[in-house]
């Protein structure tokens, strides 16, 4: 097994010969176990870690009979986005999954009852998935009936 030698004990033995030493130091991927070494030793860059997209913005909801039609602007970054849809309000908490997936900004939900109040909620999603959008409300109808 080769015997390491720190930088101060390999001075000091060229110092005891004699011999004037220029010594170059290059640490590539240590780590001192507090942190992650995010350098890639053959580029020279750093690495920017996963892509986690902003959160859709103006998420709306358009009634329908038994439908909701979901529309939200594309999010820059965003490869596919979920969908989300609860029955009580709670911004800060997704409700149960509809749609994974999505590569669309466009989404219509027809798994929905007529006098029932939805609350949906919307991320985008590439390397991570993003925050919450905030939620869009809803209460699907029936058409009125026709008149004679």
């Amino acid at each position: 097994m080769p015997m390491l030698l720190s930088p101060s004990r390999i001075f000091h033995i060229a110092q005891k010969a004699g011999i004037a030493l220029l010594l170059t130091v290059a640490l590539v991927g240590c780590d001192s176990g507090g942190g992650n070494d995010t350098t890639d030793p053959g580029s020279g860059t750093d690495d920017p870690g996963p892509v986690i997209p902003d959160a859709p913005s103006n998420l709306t909801a358009t009634s329908g009979d038994a439908q909701v039609t979901l529309d939200w602007p594309s999010v820059s970054q965003a490869e596919r986005y979920t969908v989300y849809r609860a029955t009580t309000s709670d911004p800060s908490a997704p409700g149960e999954t509809v749609e994974t997936g999505l590569t669309s900004t466009e989404y219509t939900d027809t798994g929905v009852s007529n006098g029932v109040t939805y609350y949906y909620q919307v991320t985008a999603v590439a390397d991570e998935e993003s925050e919450l959008s905030d939620e869009a409300e809803v209460t699907p109808f029936s058409p009125p009936p026709s008149r004679p």
